[in-house]
């Protein structure tokens, strides 16, 4: 007996979800830090045929293509220049951020206490700081 449309499409949405799934799980791996997010992202962008910008340099864009710029190596915006962009409509952002709660190293770091070198550190976000046992 054959299958019918809602159970096909069910077991190809199934699929679908899985490699998203997947995708998501092995993006999630290699962000670690603001720093490898961002890289990461980096990667997938060049990918998908998006160019890197400069922010110190005048851009000079096309419609239809995308393009990404990084700042301090963790952060980074991403863009695409509608095909029928026209300068009098505007244009619309959505944003995403890559940090998360942690402890961030002050500018100036080194401590001693007692026989122990410390490095100073600040919270970042909102971490759990009964996990951080060791800090000033």
């Amino acid at each position: 007996m054959e299958e019918g449309y809602t159970a096909k499409a069910e077991k190809e949405t199934g699929k679908a979800s899985g490699k998203a799934m997947e995708g998501l799980l092995e993006y999630i791996k290699k962000g670690v830090s603001p720093y490898h997010t961002v890289h990461a992202a980096k990667e997938e962008l060049e990918a998908a045929g998006c160019e890197e910008l400069e922010l110190s340099e005048p851009w000079k864009l096309q419609r239809g293509q995308g393009y990404f710029v990084r700042a301090h190596g963790s952060t980074l915006f991403a863009f695409r220049v509608n095909p029928g962009f026209v300068p009098a409509d505007g244009f619309r952002i959505a944003a995403a951020h890559t940090d998360w709660p942690c402890m961030r190293i002050k500018t100036a770091p080194e401590m001693q206490s007692g026989r122990y070198r410390k490095l100073n550190v600040e919270t970042y976000g909102a971490p759990s700081l009964s996990t951080w046992m060791d800090r000033p």
